[in-house]
């Protein structure tokens, strides 16, 4: 018998479930109705009618489960799909800091084989602004 305990967020209470003997995987997902956000106003920031779902927004710490990311095969998995959308939106709260390899392999390698995609940057720390701005002006001679 495998019990699983999820927590499930009310407004004020934090609550438990326990799912008991299920196969596979289960995803539990409480939402808070008395929202004052439109369905129209979140499709609207991402999409327009001319060019459809064309912008996207990457939370770095919920993609990459590290507080501070370092590899290449890192940004290589969080790049995959990116050439899906026109504008990327990096959002790198809760991440003090990166690793060079990480940074190149998304505003170098990735962003010479996509020119036409512009990648932004969004609640970055001095330490990440820093190091972005350091790898873009790298410059690595050819042979």
């Amino acid at each position: 018998m495998t019990k699983i305990l999820l927590p499930i967020c009310t407004i004020n209470r934090p609550s438990r479930k326990v799912i008991e003997n299920e196969k596979g995987t289960s995803v539990v997902m409480e939402l808070w109705n008395n929202s004052k956000r439109q369905l129209r106003e979140v499709f609207d920031m991402f999409s327009s009618n001319e060019r459809g779902f064309y912008k996207t927004q990457i939370p770095i710490k919920s993609s990459i489960l590290s507080d501070f990311p370092v590899s290449r095969s890192q940004a290589r998995r969080l790049c995959s799909g990116f050439d899906k959308f026109e504008e990327i939106e990096l959002d790198f709260d809760g991440i003090d800091d990166v690793g060079r390899a990480f940074i190149h392999e998304i505003f170098c390698v990735f962003k010479d084989k996509h020119p036409e995609i512009e990648i932004k940057v969004k609640n970055a720390s001095t330490n990440v602004t820093n190091v972005i701005t350091q790898v873009k002006k790298t410059i690595v001679p050819t042979e």
